[in-house]
Protein backbone atom coordinates (compact mmCIF):
# COMPACT_ATOMS: atom_id res chain seq x y z
CA UNK A 1 0.00 0.00 0.00
CA UNK A 2 1.22 3.48 -0.81
CA UNK A 3 0.18 6.06 1.77
CA UNK A 4 -0.59 9.66 0.83
CA UNK A 5 2.61 11.67 0.46
CA UNK A 6 1.33 14.39 2.82
CA UNK A 7 0.69 11.84 5.57
CA UNK A 8 4.14 10.28 5.14
CA UNK A 9 5.81 13.72 5.19
CA UNK A 10 3.91 14.70 8.34
CA UNK A 11 4.86 11.45 10.08
CA UNK A 12 8.52 11.87 9.20
CA UNK A 13 8.59 15.46 10.38
CA UNK A 14 6.54 15.17 13.58
CA UNK A 15 6.07 11.51 14.50
CA UNK A 16 3.23 11.12 16.97
CA UNK A 17 1.66 14.53 17.43
CA UNK A 18 -1.14 16.26 19.25
CA UNK A 19 -2.81 19.23 17.61
CA UNK A 20 -4.39 21.86 19.90
CA UNK A 21 -4.69 19.25 22.67
CA UNK A 22 -7.62 17.80 20.72
CA UNK A 23 -6.46 15.67 17.76
CA UNK A 24 -3.90 12.89 18.18
CA UNK A 25 -2.10 11.85 14.98
CA UNK A 26 -0.35 8.47 14.95
CA UNK A 27 3.16 8.68 13.59
CA UNK A 28 5.28 5.79 12.32
CA UNK A 29 6.06 4.64 15.86
CA UNK A 30 2.45 3.95 16.88
CA UNK A 31 0.42 3.69 13.68
CA UNK A 32 0.59 -0.09 13.33
CA UNK A 33 -0.13 -0.91 16.98
CA UNK A 34 -3.00 1.59 17.12
CA UNK A 35 -4.57 0.19 13.95
CA UNK A 36 -4.19 -3.39 15.20
CA UNK A 37 -5.85 -2.48 18.52
CA UNK A 38 -8.65 -0.21 17.26
CA UNK A 39 -9.22 -1.55 13.71
CA UNK A 40 -11.14 -4.67 14.73
CA UNK A 41 -13.30 -2.61 17.10
CA UNK A 42 -14.14 -0.21 14.29
CA UNK A 43 -14.92 -3.05 11.86
CA UNK A 44 -17.46 -4.46 14.36
CA UNK A 45 -19.27 -1.12 14.57
CA UNK A 46 -22.45 -1.02 12.49
CA UNK A 47 -21.73 2.68 11.83
CA UNK A 48 -18.29 2.31 10.21
CA UNK A 49 -18.91 1.58 6.52
CA UNK A 50 -15.92 -0.57 5.69
CA UNK A 51 -12.93 -2.59 6.74
CA UNK A 52 -9.92 -1.11 8.49
CA UNK A 53 -6.24 -1.83 7.94
CA UNK A 54 -4.52 -4.20 8.53
CA UNK A 55 -7.46 -5.89 6.71
CA UNK A 56 -6.48 -5.84 3.02
CA UNK A 57 -8.11 -2.93 1.23
CA UNK A 58 -9.20 -1.37 4.51
CA UNK A 59 -9.20 2.26 5.57
CA UNK A 60 -6.19 3.74 7.36
CA UNK A 61 -7.03 4.56 10.99
CA UNK A 62 -4.56 7.39 11.65
CA UNK A 63 -5.72 9.16 14.79
CA UNK A 64 -8.43 10.19 17.18
CA UNK A 65 -9.80 13.12 19.15
CA UNK A 66 -10.01 13.59 22.90
CA UNK A 67 -13.75 12.86 22.57
CA UNK A 68 -13.02 9.39 21.14
CA UNK A 69 -13.77 10.17 17.50
CA UNK A 70 -11.72 7.93 15.20
CA UNK A 71 -10.03 9.46 12.14
CA UNK A 72 -9.47 7.60 8.86
CA UNK A 73 -8.03 7.97 5.38
CA UNK A 74 -10.08 6.17 2.72
CA UNK A 75 -8.23 5.15 -0.44
CA UNK A 76 -10.27 6.28 -3.46
CA UNK A 77 -7.76 4.95 -5.99
CA UNK A 78 -5.46 6.78 -8.37
CA UNK A 79 -3.60 8.30 -5.40
CA UNK A 80 -6.73 10.03 -4.07
CA UNK A 81 -7.63 9.75 -0.39
CA UNK A 82 -10.60 11.09 1.60
CA UNK A 83 -10.42 12.05 5.26
CA UNK A 84 -13.32 10.51 7.18
CA UNK A 85 -14.34 10.30 10.84
CA UNK A 86 -16.44 8.12 13.10
CA UNK A 87 -18.02 10.46 15.66
CA UNK A 88 -18.28 8.44 18.83
CA UNK A 89 -20.73 10.68 20.72
CA UNK A 90 -23.11 10.68 17.76
CA UNK A 91 -22.42 7.13 16.55
CA UNK A 92 -22.27 8.31 12.96
CA UNK A 93 -19.86 8.49 10.07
Amino acid sequence: MTLPEEYVDFGRAYGDATISDFIFVCGPRTLESYAERMGPRMERSPFVPGEVLPTKGGMLLWGNTVEGDQLFLVDRGDGRWTVAAFRRNWADW
